[in-house]
């Protein structure tokens, strides 16, 4: 494994770009982002949606960096004909840009989600929500696969608590965007990453014993700016500085939410090498350059019921637990792995294979011996996030 060294900006958060740009796109003046991962889907998706838009738009890659700029007068979003929005893989994209489709009134609009990610467990759940808000939600069988469609409306407040699913949060948020007057959400702990973002853009949001307050929509003045980097992407590269001899790399633009820094706390209270070393802000959301050094394996115990948060980080965790001198264990993944459940079987194969000690999963618990790698990479599954971040962490 060849160490990480200098200075890497970590790759900016795909699902706070399109949230941003979808504010944008909505509020009016002068919106310019940049920091995309241009080999992202989420790229790709903000292409897309710039096509859609009523104003004048630009979009720019340069050094596997993209830039978008949104200029409008807050009119709309979407033009007159409906037709077909390509999200490919994109799951960060699907939920804020399903709740905004909800408030655009008598429109139907089709969101084709393509490839091995076309089926998700609680999108039949987003529909229910959706629907009890007064959108029209349709989508195939039994309403968990896409391709679906939406026909917006006048849109009222959702009565059931959303729980701790930071996706659905966002939809709902976005949602309520399109709600006459004040509207509240009922919501469980989780990232609060597009609440800070609506702050920023100027919508009305307050919060306070679980429940989200929120009325208008975001004002109209400039705003510019660089992505935070996505908090996934930050952890894998710390995993992978961790665990290749001679890393020494600071890792630029690193979130520092505490909502999404619960790999970074988590490793550094397990004594990682790694150092917070200043603070700044993007768009609103705490960020700062991360000192990482090698430090080698980890092992820990982790219950997924309790710390939610970390069931995004399972393949750093993974991997660092492969190269750990004893056995780690991860609990409470049936209840927890959400999108990520049909890849976890397969996953956990993938880890026997790499792992000199052993591996074991009986559907909730995931047991690694660590003892080092047994210097096979993972075979690639289509499909297969996790086997893909994975091998991302432990390759050259």
């Amino acid at each position: 494994m060849q160490p990480l060294n200098g200075s890497i900006r970590v790759p900016g958060d795909g699902f706070f770009g399109i949230s941003a740009l979808l504010l944008g796109l909505i509020g009016g003046d002068v919106t310019e982002i940049r920091g995309f991962d241009t080999s992202s889907t989420s790229w790709s998706t903000a292409r897309v949606l710039l096509d859609l838009s009523s104003g004048r738009t630009d979009a720019e890659e340069e050094d596997g960096l993209g830039r978008v700029q949104i200029e409008n007068d807050g009119e709309g979003i979407i033009r007159e004909a409906a037709g077909v929005i390509s999200l490919n893989e994109d799951i960060d994209a699907l939920y804020p840009l399903m709740g905004l489709l909800a408030g655009v009134r008598g429109k139907v609009n089709i969101l084709s989600l393509e490839g091995a990610l076309c089926r998700l467990s609680d999108l039949k759940r987003a529909g229910e929500l959706l629907s009890e808000m007064g959108a029209v939600f349709m989508a195939p069988g039994d309403g968990s696969s896409p391709p679906l469609a939406i026909r917006g409306g006048d849109l009222g407040e959702i009565g059931k608590p959303l729980g701790a699913d930071f996706r659905l949060k966002s939809m709902a948020l976005f949602a309520a965007l399109g709600v006459q007057g004040r509207s509240e959400l009922k919501v469980g702990k989780s990232r609060n990453t597009t609440e800070k973002l609506f702050k920023h853009f100027g919508v009305e949001l307050s919060q306070s014993d679980e429940r989200i307050r929120i009325s208008g929509t975001p004002t109209a003045r400039r705003r510019t700016g660089d992505l935070p980097g996505c908090p996934r992407a930050a952890s894998r590269l710390m995993a992978k500085a961790l665990l290749a001899e001679k890393s020494d790399v600071v890792l630029e633009g690193h979130p520092l939410n505490p909502t999404t820094g619960e790999f970074v706390q988590l490793v550094m209270d397990k004594g990682a090498d790694a150092q917070v070393e200043g603070a700044g802000e993007a768009f609103g959301e705490p960020v700062g350059p991360v000192r990482v050094r090698h430090s080698g394996g980890i092992a820990f115990e982790i219950d997924l019921k309790k710390q939610q948060g970390l069931a995004e980080y399972l393949p750093p965790l993974s991997a660092l637990a492969l190269a750990a001198d004893s056995m780690s264990e991860i609990k409470g993944l049936k209840a927890s792995a959400g999108w990520r459940a049909p890849m976890l079987a397969g996953f956990a194969a993938a880890l026997d294979e790499a792992c000199a000690g052993a591996v074991e999963f009986d559907g909730d618990t995931l047991l690694i011996e660590g003892g080092g790698l047994s210097g096979a990479l993972p075979e690639a599954a289509p499909g297969n996030l996790l086997i893909g971040e994975l091998t991302e962490i432990l390759s050259d």
